[in-house]
């Protein structure tokens, strides 16, 4: 599914900077990390992309996320098979045949900052102990239970892409 060209109005950074406590402030920083989150993206994780794919968004969202819980790296060929296959089921959802463009850019937007995001976390929480990986984990578990709606402990990710396992 591929949407605007890059250059385009950003949307979800500004959304997902809408629920972070603390003030005008706070939000405001976020929303600077958020827009550098979906730069970085764009220029270093897919930058031979003239449109944006939610379908590699998502591909890349949920690699970061069992990578962070697993410490396991994504190939480009299990990628390349990721984006296949979670780019067909979203096309299949109820919720991306209802949603307009904007949403639909948002929701690419969203994927592909906390793709970001949390690479971006994990690898702090690394420096930072144990304590601090125990954190990127917990998020890791939660965003996948979200966006996927399955345990993250049955989620494998292999040549043929993203399966669920027995747990």
């Amino acid at each position: 599914a591929v949407l605007r060209p890059h250059g385009s109005v950003h949307l979800a950074p500004a959304r997902l900077a809408e629920g972070h406590p603390g003030g005008a402030a706070a939000r405001a920083n976020a929303c600077r990390l958020y827009e550098r989150s979906l730069a970085h993206y764009r220029a270093v994780l897919r930058p031979h992309d003239q449109d944006d794919d939610v379908g590699a968004a998502m591909a890349r969202f949920v690699a970061a996320n069992l990578r962070a819980l697993r410490g396991t790296h994504a190939s480009t060929d299990t990628l390349v098979r990721l984006e296949r296959q979670l780019g067909a089921l979203l096309r299949q959802s109820t919720a991306w045949a209802r949603a307009d463009l904007t949403e639909r850019q948002c929701i690419f937007e969203k994927f592909a900052i906390l793709a970001v995001f949390v690479s971006e976390c994990a690898v702090q929480a690394l420096r930072e102990g144990p304590a601090a990986m125990a954190n990127v984990n917990r998020a890791a578990r939660a965003y996948l239970q979200e966006f996927l709606g399955v345990d993250a402990a049955r989620l494998a990710l292999g040549p043929e892409g993203l399966r669920l396992t027995s747990a």
